[in-house]
């Protein structure tokens, strides 16, 4: 027969592991979407972030680069150009200052990458997708677009809905070619509002030429 002790010791085992059952984390998923000054959400084409991660579960980055570049496509449109895009970086720039003088969302978001766009166009040619340690294209396009929000809601708290003109823009950063992309980084916009005063700084990230036509790839900057 089994001891008081041994029962004892027994049913403190069994208690043991209830409660860590009960404790096992559980991996759930999280949109995290910047909003504008009234409280709505900008219309970006955004997908839920996994901010609970659990060691040990199963993640995109244990494929293969190309089956982890195929899982992203699903359900997109397979493009072979950007769309909604300029002949120019200049014409962009000053589509852009007008788009944010105007508080254009619609215009906004069109003039920067889609889903679709960095799937077919920007990641295959990115450094993600031809280094061993690249981060996953999801994971990439979450980063992004995260940025991308926050730049450009500060830009429209700022600027937007104000008369805007552009005095000059400047990229002394050279292009980079990265496959059959290029990329253009470092650009600043020098602005002047109708009450005499200026603003001078980045308002984008990346800009993105591709088969001669030019978009940006992120909102991204440091106001």
């Amino acid at each position: 027969p089994m001891s008081a002790s041994r029962i004892t010791i027994f049913l403190l085992a069994l208690a043991l592991a209830a409660c860590a059952a009960e404790k096992s984390p559980s991996v759930t998923n999280t949109t995290v979407t910047a909003r504008d000054t009234t409280g709505a959400p900008f219309a970006y084409e955004r997908m839920p972030l996994d901010t609970t991660h659990v060691p040990g579960t199963v993640i995109d980055s244990v494929f293969p680069m190309p089956e982890m570049i195929r899982r992203f496509r699903l359900g997109l449109p397979s493009l072979s150009a950007l769309q909604r895009s300029e002949i120019s970086q200049s014409g962009l720039v000053k589509r852009f200052v007008t788009a944010l003088a105007a508080s254009d969302k619609i215009t906004l978001g069109q003039l920067v990458l889609s889903r679709a766009e960095f799937a077919f166009l920007y990641f295959p040619n990115s450094r993600d997708a031809l280094v061993d340690n690249g981060l996953s294209p999801q994971r990439r396009w979450d980063q992004i677009t995260l940025n991308s929000e926050k730049g450009i809601a500060r830009a429209l708290t700022r600027l937007g809905g104000k008369p805007l003109a552009l005095e000059s823009f400047a990229c002394p950063t050279p292009p980079v070619k990265s496959g059959m992309m290029t990329l253009q980084d470092g650009c600043t916009l020098k602005l002047r509002l109708a009450d005499g005063s200026g603003f001078s700084g980045p308002l984008f990230g990346s800009v993105i030429e591709y088969a001669g036509r030019f978009k940006f790839v992120s909102y991204t900057n440091d106001m």
